[in-house]
């Protein structure tokens, strides 16, 4: 797919390689404390449809927190947190904001 993409090709190898080297960051980014208050939230989930590595497809879901503030005239907005989810539902935006509480 990268190589349609992008016209080169990397391997499984340099792939797993560079998900090694960010999973620390990763795991730091969902511990974090929350700094910054927010003038508004948007919660919302997102449907994709992935290639599993027999070459199937399925879809997967993620719910994700976006903020939205003030720094001075300047309005930033930011992912706060995501998480995989089995589908946009109750159940799915309870474990989200239940996993938000830090």
């Amino acid at each position: 797919m990268v190589g349609s993409l992008y016209g080169t090709d990397i391997s499984t190898k340099l792939v797993n390689r560079i998900v090694s080297s960010v999973e620390k960051y990763v795991k730091q980014f969902h511990a974090r404390q929350i700094e910054h208050k927010y003038e508004c939230l948007y919660a919302d989930a997102i449907c994709l449809k992935v290639k599993t590595n027999d070459g199937k497809c399925s879809k997967s879901s993620r719910t994700e927190l976006l903020g939205q503030r003030k720094c001075g005239k300047k309005v930033i907005k930011e992912m706060i947190d995501y998480m995989p989810a089995e589908a946009e539902d109750k159940n799915s935006y309870t474990a989200f904001f239940k996993s938000l509480k830090r």
